[in-house]
């Protein structure tokens, strides 16, 4: 009997936390949303941060 495994790749467009984020935006679903940088050296990816 073969066993079915989950795929552990990203098999969904756009941002790849959209499926579990609370604040997913219908852009969230289309397109990652490009890096921001926050602080020196630290960035983040989200349409939220701008």
């Amino acid at each position: 009997m073969k066993v079915r495994h989950p795929l552990q790749i990203n098999i969904h467009s756009g941002c790849r936390f959209h499926p579990r984020c609370p604040y997913a935006m219908d852009k969230c679903k289309q397109k990652p949303p490009p890096m921001f940088e926050v602080d020196k050296n630290k960035h983040v990816a989200c349409y939220l941060v701008k």
